[in-house]
């Protein structure tokens, strides 16, 4: 309409670079998602002792746990990620009945749950 300010439409050039932008960004994720490499992933092999395998699984899965959130910390801060969450709908809190501070279920933000949980499985598996 007359008289209203409109928002100027990005150029091709500008929606392509933002485009390629969030694939490098978002590209490691992706290929963690796929439906058919996770169930190769989840497969026991034949002949392979179920612990063992599992043991092994655990350690890996907390290691890339580590890699994937150490590639977000710049922008998953405590002021950015005030809370750990999924989305509008789920919202995490952290208790452990071994800390005076977390006896009872507190809202703690996404980084400090991450830490809390690395720590968390480091005594369980220390």
């Amino acid at each position: 309409p007359r008289g209203m300010a409109s928002k100027p439409e990005q150029s091709k050039m500008e929606k392509r670079k933002a485009k390629e932008k969030d694939d490098r960004r978002s590209a490691p994720f992706k290929s963690l998602v796929k439906t058919e490499r996770l169930r190769a992933m989840v497969v026991l092999p034949d002949g392979a002792a179920v612990n063992h395998w599992l043991a092994t699984h655990c350690y890996d899965f907390i290691n890339l746990t580590n890699v994937i959130f150490g590639s977000i910390t710049e922008f998953c801060t405590e002021e950015t990620c005030p809370v750990m969450s999924c989305g509008k709908q789920y919202e995490y809190l952290w208790k452990d009945k071994n800390k005076e501070r977390y006896r009872k279920a507190v809202k703690v933000p996404a980084p400090k749950y991450v830490e809390l949980l690395m720590q968390w499985i480091d005594q369980q598996t220390g």
